[in-house]
């Protein structure tokens, strides 16, 4: 018999599913670094930076491969439910000599036009992640 967790889980996943083919396309987000302003993203809660300038391989996921990843974080770490976890953009990243990983973003509460990070995932542990690395960046 499915658990009172089990069941939210279920429910938020399905209403995630199901708000991801209602999304209308927009404008894709930049990254700091792509042009001008700021190469970093600026943690929500420290002083701690990510980096996405030169070297590294990034890219924000539509609006469909956002809501998968944030799905399938969800199903892989169940206690994000807990915290209401909803990343606005997810960032998959690599930086030179290192692994892939997914980087969560929001609007600064701070400086609400300005994004900072939430969490990082190791991409690896996620079964869409090799979908995704061909499709941005043609990696098998």
């Amino acid at each position: 018999m499915p658990t009172h967790r089990t069941l939210a889980l279920i429910t938020r996943l399905a209403w995630l599913a199901a708000t991801a083919s209602t999304v209308q396309a927009a404008e894709p987000l930049r990254l700091p670094g792509e042009g001008a302003g700021p190469s970093a993203v600026e943690s929500c809660v420290s002083r701690e930076r990510i980096d996405f300038g030169a070297g590294a391989h990034s890219v924000v996921l539509d609006e469909r491969d956002r809501v998968a990843v944030h799905v399938a974080l969800l199903q892989r770490y169940p206690v994000l439910l807990a915290d209401g976890f909803t990343p606005a953009h997810i960032v998959l990243s690599r930086q030179p000599g290192s692994q892939w990983i997914y980087v969560t973003l929001l609007a600064n509460p701070t400086r609400p036009q300005e994004l900072c990070f939430t969490a990082t995932f190791a991409a690896s542990r996620l079964e869409v992640t090799p979908a995704l690395l061909e499709k941005y960046f043609a990696v098998k």
